[in-house]
Parts: structure tokens; C-alpha cells; sequence
């Protein structure tokens, strides 16, 4: 009787999580679904038809998150083929105005619970001999960009983590892909319906069935960095070289939408 491979997905209650989960099941994978919601995990599992589903409940933004998880999946004994790095923070704010606490818990669940749990089960899977990885970066890692500059940083380190550790695992059977989305209709941008739409219609931002699609795709093809959208592959040059004064005037426009 042939083994049930098993995917991984953190942040997978809601947002472009839930769908990696449904397309990922609909390839005849087991799901690790782990999130801090747990209410979501409930109703996820209940609408998830895989062949083994696993519901772990954990806050991957503290110190212990990665390990824990890792202990938990250990228990399970699930042989892992594909692990997704999804479950991210994001929020427009000046620095000075985030809550306490706030930069160390993007900065460790952005980067050091993503390191993580690549660095393990990359071993892993060179073990077993071969696997998926797939992190999720975005187009503002190209722009130091004054809102999201937590956000942003955070965005680059998992860019070149990715791209490097890629490179290391050459011959291993085990690829690493890198995700660089632009503006994605989730509830983590937090707009108002009306500027979501207008968004859509404009082609600046696409659904989280359309960026979980494509970005899956790139990770079976194994390739090392996917950015859906046309206008995003004709914007990050000019992202990059975006002087200060324009960046600052753009905050100014945009300054309604911070919370």
C-alpha cells in the first residue's frame, strides 16, 4: 500500500493558506495545516477532503513556534514532501506607531520561524531524497518603502535566504522556490471592499486562488523564483530605484489607508 505524502502549510486557516490546503488535497496530498487559529483549523478540516489531515494549532510568531512544530509533526510520523512557508504579519503603519512587540514578532515569524523549519526539513527531505519548499516574499523586498518597512525588510531576507539556500541544495532532489507576489486580495492587506475591487479591475492586485495556483506551479516545476503579474515585473525596477523624496510623497497619498 502506497505511503501518504504529506504537505505542510503554515498560516493555512485562511487567506492564500486555505488554498494551497484545497489544491494541494486535490493532488492526492496529506495536509499539515498549522495556524493559530484554531476555530479556522476546525472548519478547514471539515471542507478539506485529503487523504490524512493534520490540524496543529500554533503561534509560529513566538521564540519556540518553529521548534514545536517540528517536535509535533516528528510525533506524527507523516512523511513530508512539501513544505510551505505562508503564514505571514503585514500591517501600514509608521514604525514608531506598531505596538510593542510588533518588529519581534514579524521578524520571527517572517524569518526565523522560516529559516527553521527550511533548515530541518531540507535535511529531511535530502534524506528521503527529494521535496518541495516554497516561501513567500514580495515585491517590497525590491523597495525599502516607508509603512511597511518592517514588512519589507523582513520580505528581502526571505527573497535571499531562499535563493541562496536554493542554490545549496542543487543535487539533492530538493528544490527551493521563492514567491515575490505583489498586492493579493487577503484579509491581511485589510482594505475596504471597494478599493479591493478597484484594485482587481485595475490588474494591481489578484485573487488568492490565482497567486496559490501559480505559485504551486512554479514550485513543481521546480523553479527557483516566480512573480505573477506583468505590471509587477514592469514596476520592480523602478521600485528599486525609487528615490526618497518620491517615496515619501507616495506615503503622503497613501497615509489614509494606515491603521
Amino acid at each position: 500500500m502506497e505511503s501518504v505524502k504529506y504537505a505542510i502549510v503554515t498560516g493555512a486557516a485562511s487567506g492564500m493558506g486555505k488554498e494551497y490546503v484545497r489544491m494541494l488535497a486535490g493532488m492526492g496530498y496529506g495536509i499539515i495545516a498549522a495556524d493559530i487559529n484554531a476555530d479556522g483549523l476546525k472548519k478547514l478540516e471539515e471542507q478539506t477532503h485529503a487523504k490524512g489531515f493534520i490540524a496543529i494549532t500554533k503561534d509560529l510568531a513566538s521564540p519556540s513556534g518553529a521548534e514545536e512544530l517540528i517536535a509535533d509533526i516528528s510525533r506524527s510520523g507523516a512523511d513530508v514532501e512539501i513544505l510551505i512557508n505562508n503564514a505571514g504579519i503585514f500591517s501600514y503603519r509608521n514604525i514608531t506607531e506598531h505596538p510593542e512587540g510588533y518588529i519581534s514578532k514579524i521578524t520571527t515569524l517572517h524569518n526565523i520561524t522560516m529559516a527553521v523549519l527550511c533548515r530541518h526539513f531540507a535535511k529531511t527531505m535530502t534524506a528521503r531524497g527529494g521535496g518541495y519548499i516554497l516561501n513567500i516574499s514580495s515585491l517590497s523586498a525590491w523597495m525599502p518603502f516607508p509603512g511597511i518597512a518592517m514588512y519589507a525588510a523582513t520580505k528581502r531576507y526571505t527573497k535571499d535566504f531562499s535563493r541562496a539556500l536554493g542554490i545549496e541544495l542543487r543535487g539533492t532532489g530538493v528544490s527551493v522556490t521563492v514567491a515575490c507576489f505583489g498586492a493579493v486580495a487577503t484579509s491581511l492587506i485589510g482594505l475596504k471592499p471597494k478599493y479591493v475591487e478597484l484594485a482587481k479591475r485595475l490588474h494591481i492586485m489578484i485573487t488568492p486562488e490565482k497567486a496559490a495556483e501559480k505559485a504551486l506551479r512554479a514550485m513543481l516545476k521546480r523553479k527557483g523564483c516566480t512573480m505573477p503579474g506583468a505590471i509587477n515585473h514592469i514596476g520592480k525596477p523602478f521600485l528599486a530605484a525609487c528615490p526618497g523624496w518620491l517615496a515619501a510623497l507616495i506615503d503622503k497619498k497613501l497615509s489614509v489607508f494606515k491603521k
